[in-house]
């Protein structure tokens, strides 16, 4: 954490807790107000993306445009095993899609594939973490939705002003009733409101990660991030921390331009096997009939064999009385 923010910190750390709840929620409703701004002027969005950790590095070419997106996932570097290796992810609307590139083996379904997208990373969303609940994966859906940012106003909080390198920030801290975790965003107000950096203090005000905004390039009014570093730290036993840094090159950068829409749907040409989960899960669905459907099955099979029995049985009784006589 660099001088300026640290002193930063310090400052709105010191404000006086006993300032009006009521006058300080509004004034953060405002705020949050002008900063839901920015996110629905972007339709359409393509950059290249390097996302470098302690365990690999990876380039990301990313598309989007409203809900639809793609991101092809390259390894530059790979640090250890399991590091992963080129992937295609995308959704058009109707399916989700993901390719391994090595195996050529594809997945698609209506559902979101979290467990297999979870890695899917959004350049945008993290400076918008403070409207996602806990545990929920990112989406950019959720930052242009209206009511989630109603919703996070609800529990949002201004807490003082800043002026750091000749820029004033607003400072809006958000403690949802439900979570642990407190954040503690910086809007800067001549980019209008963008949230340039956030701080994630536990519940007894530890803090646990940081995020920022270092360089950015404005398209159209957009502002869009070209650097940001994540950092979280170790915990009390010395476990964990971990720091991310997410370049673009901002010679890659469309915004608001058309995109082929073909592009968020994946060819299944030249792959060595498709698995439709929508597919396979409705045939398990077929063949897992209930206890109840399985022995009345068995009843009425038993039943007819024994009705056969008794036809037959009636038919030789009657064909040996009429020889007899």
């Amino acid at each position: 954490m660099d001088r300026s923010w640290s002193a930063c910190c310090f400052v709105i750390l010191a404000l006086p807790p006993e300032s009006n709840f009521a006058s300080d929620s509004a004034t953060a409703g405002v705020i949050l107000q002008k900063a839901s701004e920015t996110p629905r002027r972007l339709g359409t969005f393509v950059v290249e993306w390097t996302v470098t950790s302690h365990l690999s590095t990876f380039c990301h070419r990313w598309y989007f445009d409203g809900d639809r997106f793609r991101i092809e996932s390259t390894p530059v570097q790979a640090g250890q095993p399991g590091s992963g290796g080129t992937s295609t992810k995308a959704y058009n609307g109707t399916k989700y899609q993901s390719l391994n590139g090595d195996a050529k083996h594809l997945i698609e379904s209506k559902e979101p594939l979290e467990e297999r997208t979870i890695d899917v990373f959004n350049p945008l969303t993290p400076c918008y973490q403070f409207l996602f609940s806990p545990n929920e994966r990112p989406s950019w859906h959720i930052v242009k939705d209206p009511q989630r940012w109603e919703l996070a106003a609800r529990s949002a909080r201004f807490v003082g002003n800043q002026i750091i390198d000749n820029r004033k920030y607003s400072i809006v801290e958000f403690r949802p009733p439900n979570d642990t975790v407190t954040r503690r965003v910086f809007f800067a107000e001549d980019l209008g409101y963008f949230p340039m950096r956030w701080e994630l203090y536990s519940a007894t005000s530890v803090l646990g990660a940081v995020g920022s905004v270092t360089e950015f390039k404005q398209i159209d009014g957009v502002l869009i991030p070209i650097r940001i570093d994540l950092e979280s730290f170790p915990l009390p036993n010395g476990r964990g921390g971990a720091k991310i840094s997410v370049n673009a090159d901002s010679s890659t950068l469309l915004v608001n331009e058309p995109i082929d829409q073909e592009i968020f749907t994946l060819g299944k040409s030249n792959l060595d096997m498709v698995f439709d989960l929508d597919k396979i899960n409705a045939e398990r669905e077929l063949q897992k009939a209930s206890p109840n459907d399985r022995s009345q099955g068995v009843w009425w099979t038993f039943g007819a064999i024994l009705v056969g029995i008794l036809l037959v049985a009636v038919y030789l009784a009657g064909r040996n009385t009429y020889v007899s006589r």
